[in-house]
């Protein structure tokens, strides 16, 4: 067995470039590097650190600050195996991500997801509280509006929404034909019009029975339902559109704000999964602020924490322990082509496990 020791500080060698983009600046502290019993590498090392990362996958572009690994153990493939990829598994005590910013490339940027909706769990959504308010000015259909969305358990409930104006209050609520707004004197004024009878995680309205019956519940939205429904689609063709064109452009009317906390549990399925934890303690919580709805939404999650997750790096499975990351996310376009860029001005991973263990 033949092994090569580096001095603890020395500066590593520069990372390849991926698909063109520059190469990182890298440095080691413990770097030890061995050949193992089936002609493989083995390499050790205290610390490891990157800066200035630029990674493409696909249509994804993503830049890292600086990565930092400690307590890193890695089992590298055998030269010249057929098929294998240059890592073959290992373990990182911890590792620290600074400065992330990640920007799709547009929808075919997304991973395939699977098909069957039981492939999902979205326990978080199951357990959202919070509330959303919106302010529209000038609203052609009810002057402006002031209208607060609660959210409980997972579910919005139209009985609870309250459409604030000069004069009588307005009410929304959903039915089969669409999201409506039933405003004094003017009558019922649809928002969205749905394109197809299947809603997923919808309850419509209920009408009493007899002469003259009234709408005596105005439907909920079970958000869980509402997503899973919609990642368990063939398509990707919407569920709706806007009513008319008066609706589209009161997106620029528009502010929207709010406070959402992401309840406990697993989101994802079982490859690609984060267990979160800690609504008790404020933990996952979801600001929300559109100054121009129809321009830029915001959403920041100052502490997102989960006790173990999933994922896939490089090919391999990886699963690690807690995670604890500063989560920012910006969407743009909302009028037109939707841009989302997220940002992870910190995050830490700890206990990080990928593909084959290390003996």
């Amino acid at each position: 067995m033949q092994a090569t020791s580096f001095l603890p500080g020395a500066r590593g060698p520069q990372l390849p470039s991926a698909e063109g983009l520059p190469a990182a600046a890298t440095e080691a502290t413990g770097l030890h590097l061995h050949t193992t019993s089936d002609g493989g590498l083995a390499l050790r090392a205290d610390r490891f650190i990157a800066r200035g990362l630029s990674l493409r996958l696909g249509a994804v572009h993503a830049t890292v600050a600086e990565l930092q690994l400690q307590g890193v153990d890695l089992l590298l493939a055998v030269p010249g195996a057929p098929g294998a990829g240059p890592l073959r598994g290992g373990h990182i005590d911890q590792v620290l991500l600074q400065g992330v910013d990640i920007t799709p490339g547009g929808a075919a940027a997304l991973p395939a997801v699977p098909v069957s909706p039981a492939a999902w769990r979205l326990e978080p959504l199951a357990g959202l509280e919070g509330t959303l308010r919106a302010l529209v000015t000038d609203a052609a259909w009810i002057v402006d509006a002031d209208i607060t969305l609660p959210l409980q358990a997972g579910v919005l409930d139209f009985d609870r929404v309250v459409v604030e104006h000069v004069g009588p209050n307005s009410v929304m609520g959903i039915s089969r034909g669409g999201l409506y707004v039933d405003a004094p004197n003017l009558g019922r004024r649809y928002l969205l019009l749905f394109t197809g009878a299947d809603v997923p995680g919808a309850r419509f309205e209920h009408r009493s029975a007899g002469f003259g019956a009234r709408v005596s519940e105005r439907g909920a939205i079970d958000l869980a339902g509402l997503v899973q429904g919609l990642l368990s689609r063939a398509d990707t063709a919407p569920i709706g559109k806007p009513a008319n064109e008066e609706v589209q452009a009161s997106l620029d009317r528009t502010r929207l704000s709010g406070e959402l906390h992401l309840g406990d549990g697993w989101l994802g399925t079982a490859r690609q999964h984060a267990a979160l934890v800690g609504q008790a303690h404020g933990k996952n919580r979801v600001s929300l602020l559109a100054e121009v709805l129809g321009h830029k939404l915001v959403a920041s999650i100052p502490e997102l924490t989960a006790s173990e997750a999933a994922f896939d790096l490089g090919g391999l499975p990886a699963r690690c322990g807690s995670v604890l990351a500063q989560v920012h996310a910006e969407l743009t376009g909302l009028r037109g082509q939707p841009q989302m860029r997220l940002t992870l001005p910190q995050m830490t991973l700890r206990d990080v496990t990928l593909g084959e263990p290390v003996a």
